[in-house]
């Protein structure tokens, strides 16, 4: 009889530690399922990211794409946080095409302007009855201005290459510094 109830007893203990067991191991599912859920929505935040500052996807884009995840994770502060930042960076973002808008649109009034001055002078060392009325300062800005409109154009290109390439930082700093040098 002893053994019989022994026997009960261990199994009555074995069916409670195989309940016991069973219930963890679905916890652990159903932590590893969220966790799973998470890694997801952090990769598809990044993705979302990713895409807006490889210019594939619109600010405007970004943000419906952000508060989607907002609303269905559990990073709602964090993304929070996150769109405040994003926020920042944009208006950055647009600061800096206007500055870039300006830069080249000055730029191009520059390089139009000595072109003009050297044609003009040009015209008028052609002409036989203009060519004594100027003056020798006139004419030594021929060089001047002509070496401008080089610099001005190098300058433009090496801007359009900085706006999608940083690198090119140390190679516009150096023009600048020779433009300056040349006023100077």
């Amino acid at each position: 009889m002893m053994p019989t109830i022994f026997i009960s007893v261990f199994i009555g203990i074995l069916v409670f530690f195989i309940s016991l067991l069973n219930f963890k191991i679905s916890g652990m599912d159903e932590a590893t399922a969220k966790t799973a859920k998470s890694y997801n929505t952090l990769l598809n935040v990044r993705e979302l990211i990713y895409d807006f500052f490889s210019t594939e996807r619109g600010f405007d884009e970004l943000i419906a794409g952000l508060e989607d995840y907002s609303s269905t994770s559990s990073f709602k502060k964090e993304i929070g946080l996150l769109q405040d930042s994003l926020d920042q960076v944009h208006g950055l973002i647009i600061h800096n095409d206007e500055l870039f808008e300006e830069m080249s649109h000055l730029l191009s009034q520059a390089g139009k302007n000595a072109s003009e001055y050297i044609s003009l002078t040009s015209q008028r060392l052609a002409s036989p009855q203009e060519r004594y009325k100027v003056t020798t300062i006139e004419r030594a800005v021929i060089g001047g201005a002509k070496a401008a409109l080089e610099q001005q154009y190098q300058f433009q290109l090496l801007l359009k290459s900085y706006k999608t390439d940083l690198s090119y930082k140390d190679q516009l700093l150096e023009v600048v510094s020779a433009s300056l040098d040349q006023v100077a």
